[in-house]
């Protein structure tokens, strides 16, 4: 799949900016979400979290539609051992 947006995967640093992990000097800025007062710095964090994750999430939601269109998927399977499944899910704890 093509896509217009910075190739993942993404990290996301403590001061809650986003950069691609091939950036080791952290002068490629994704996202950085803004210092307010009035959201929790744990909430800042976890949005932090959820973004960088994104390009991850999106190929593995891709992957699961593609294998169903395919029909390399039948359902309903067991979700437990297949691996689409597991890589969605771990994409998805990665955001939460």
């Amino acid at each position: 799949m093509k896509t217009a947006h910075t190739p993942g995967p993404w990290a996301a640093h403590s001061n809650n900016e986003i950069h691609p992990l091939e950036d080791e000097n952290g002068e490629y800025i994704i996202a950085e979400i803004p210092s307010d007062a009035s959201q929790p710095k744990k909430e800042k964090a976890a949005n932090a979290k959820l973004i960088s994750a994104a390009p991850e999430l999106l190929a593995s939601v891709n992957e699961l539609l593609k294998a169903f269109n395919d029909n390399s998927i039948y359902w309903p399977l067991p979700l437990t051992n297949c691996a689409v499944f597991d890589r969605a899910k771990n994409a998805i704890q990665k955001a939460i």
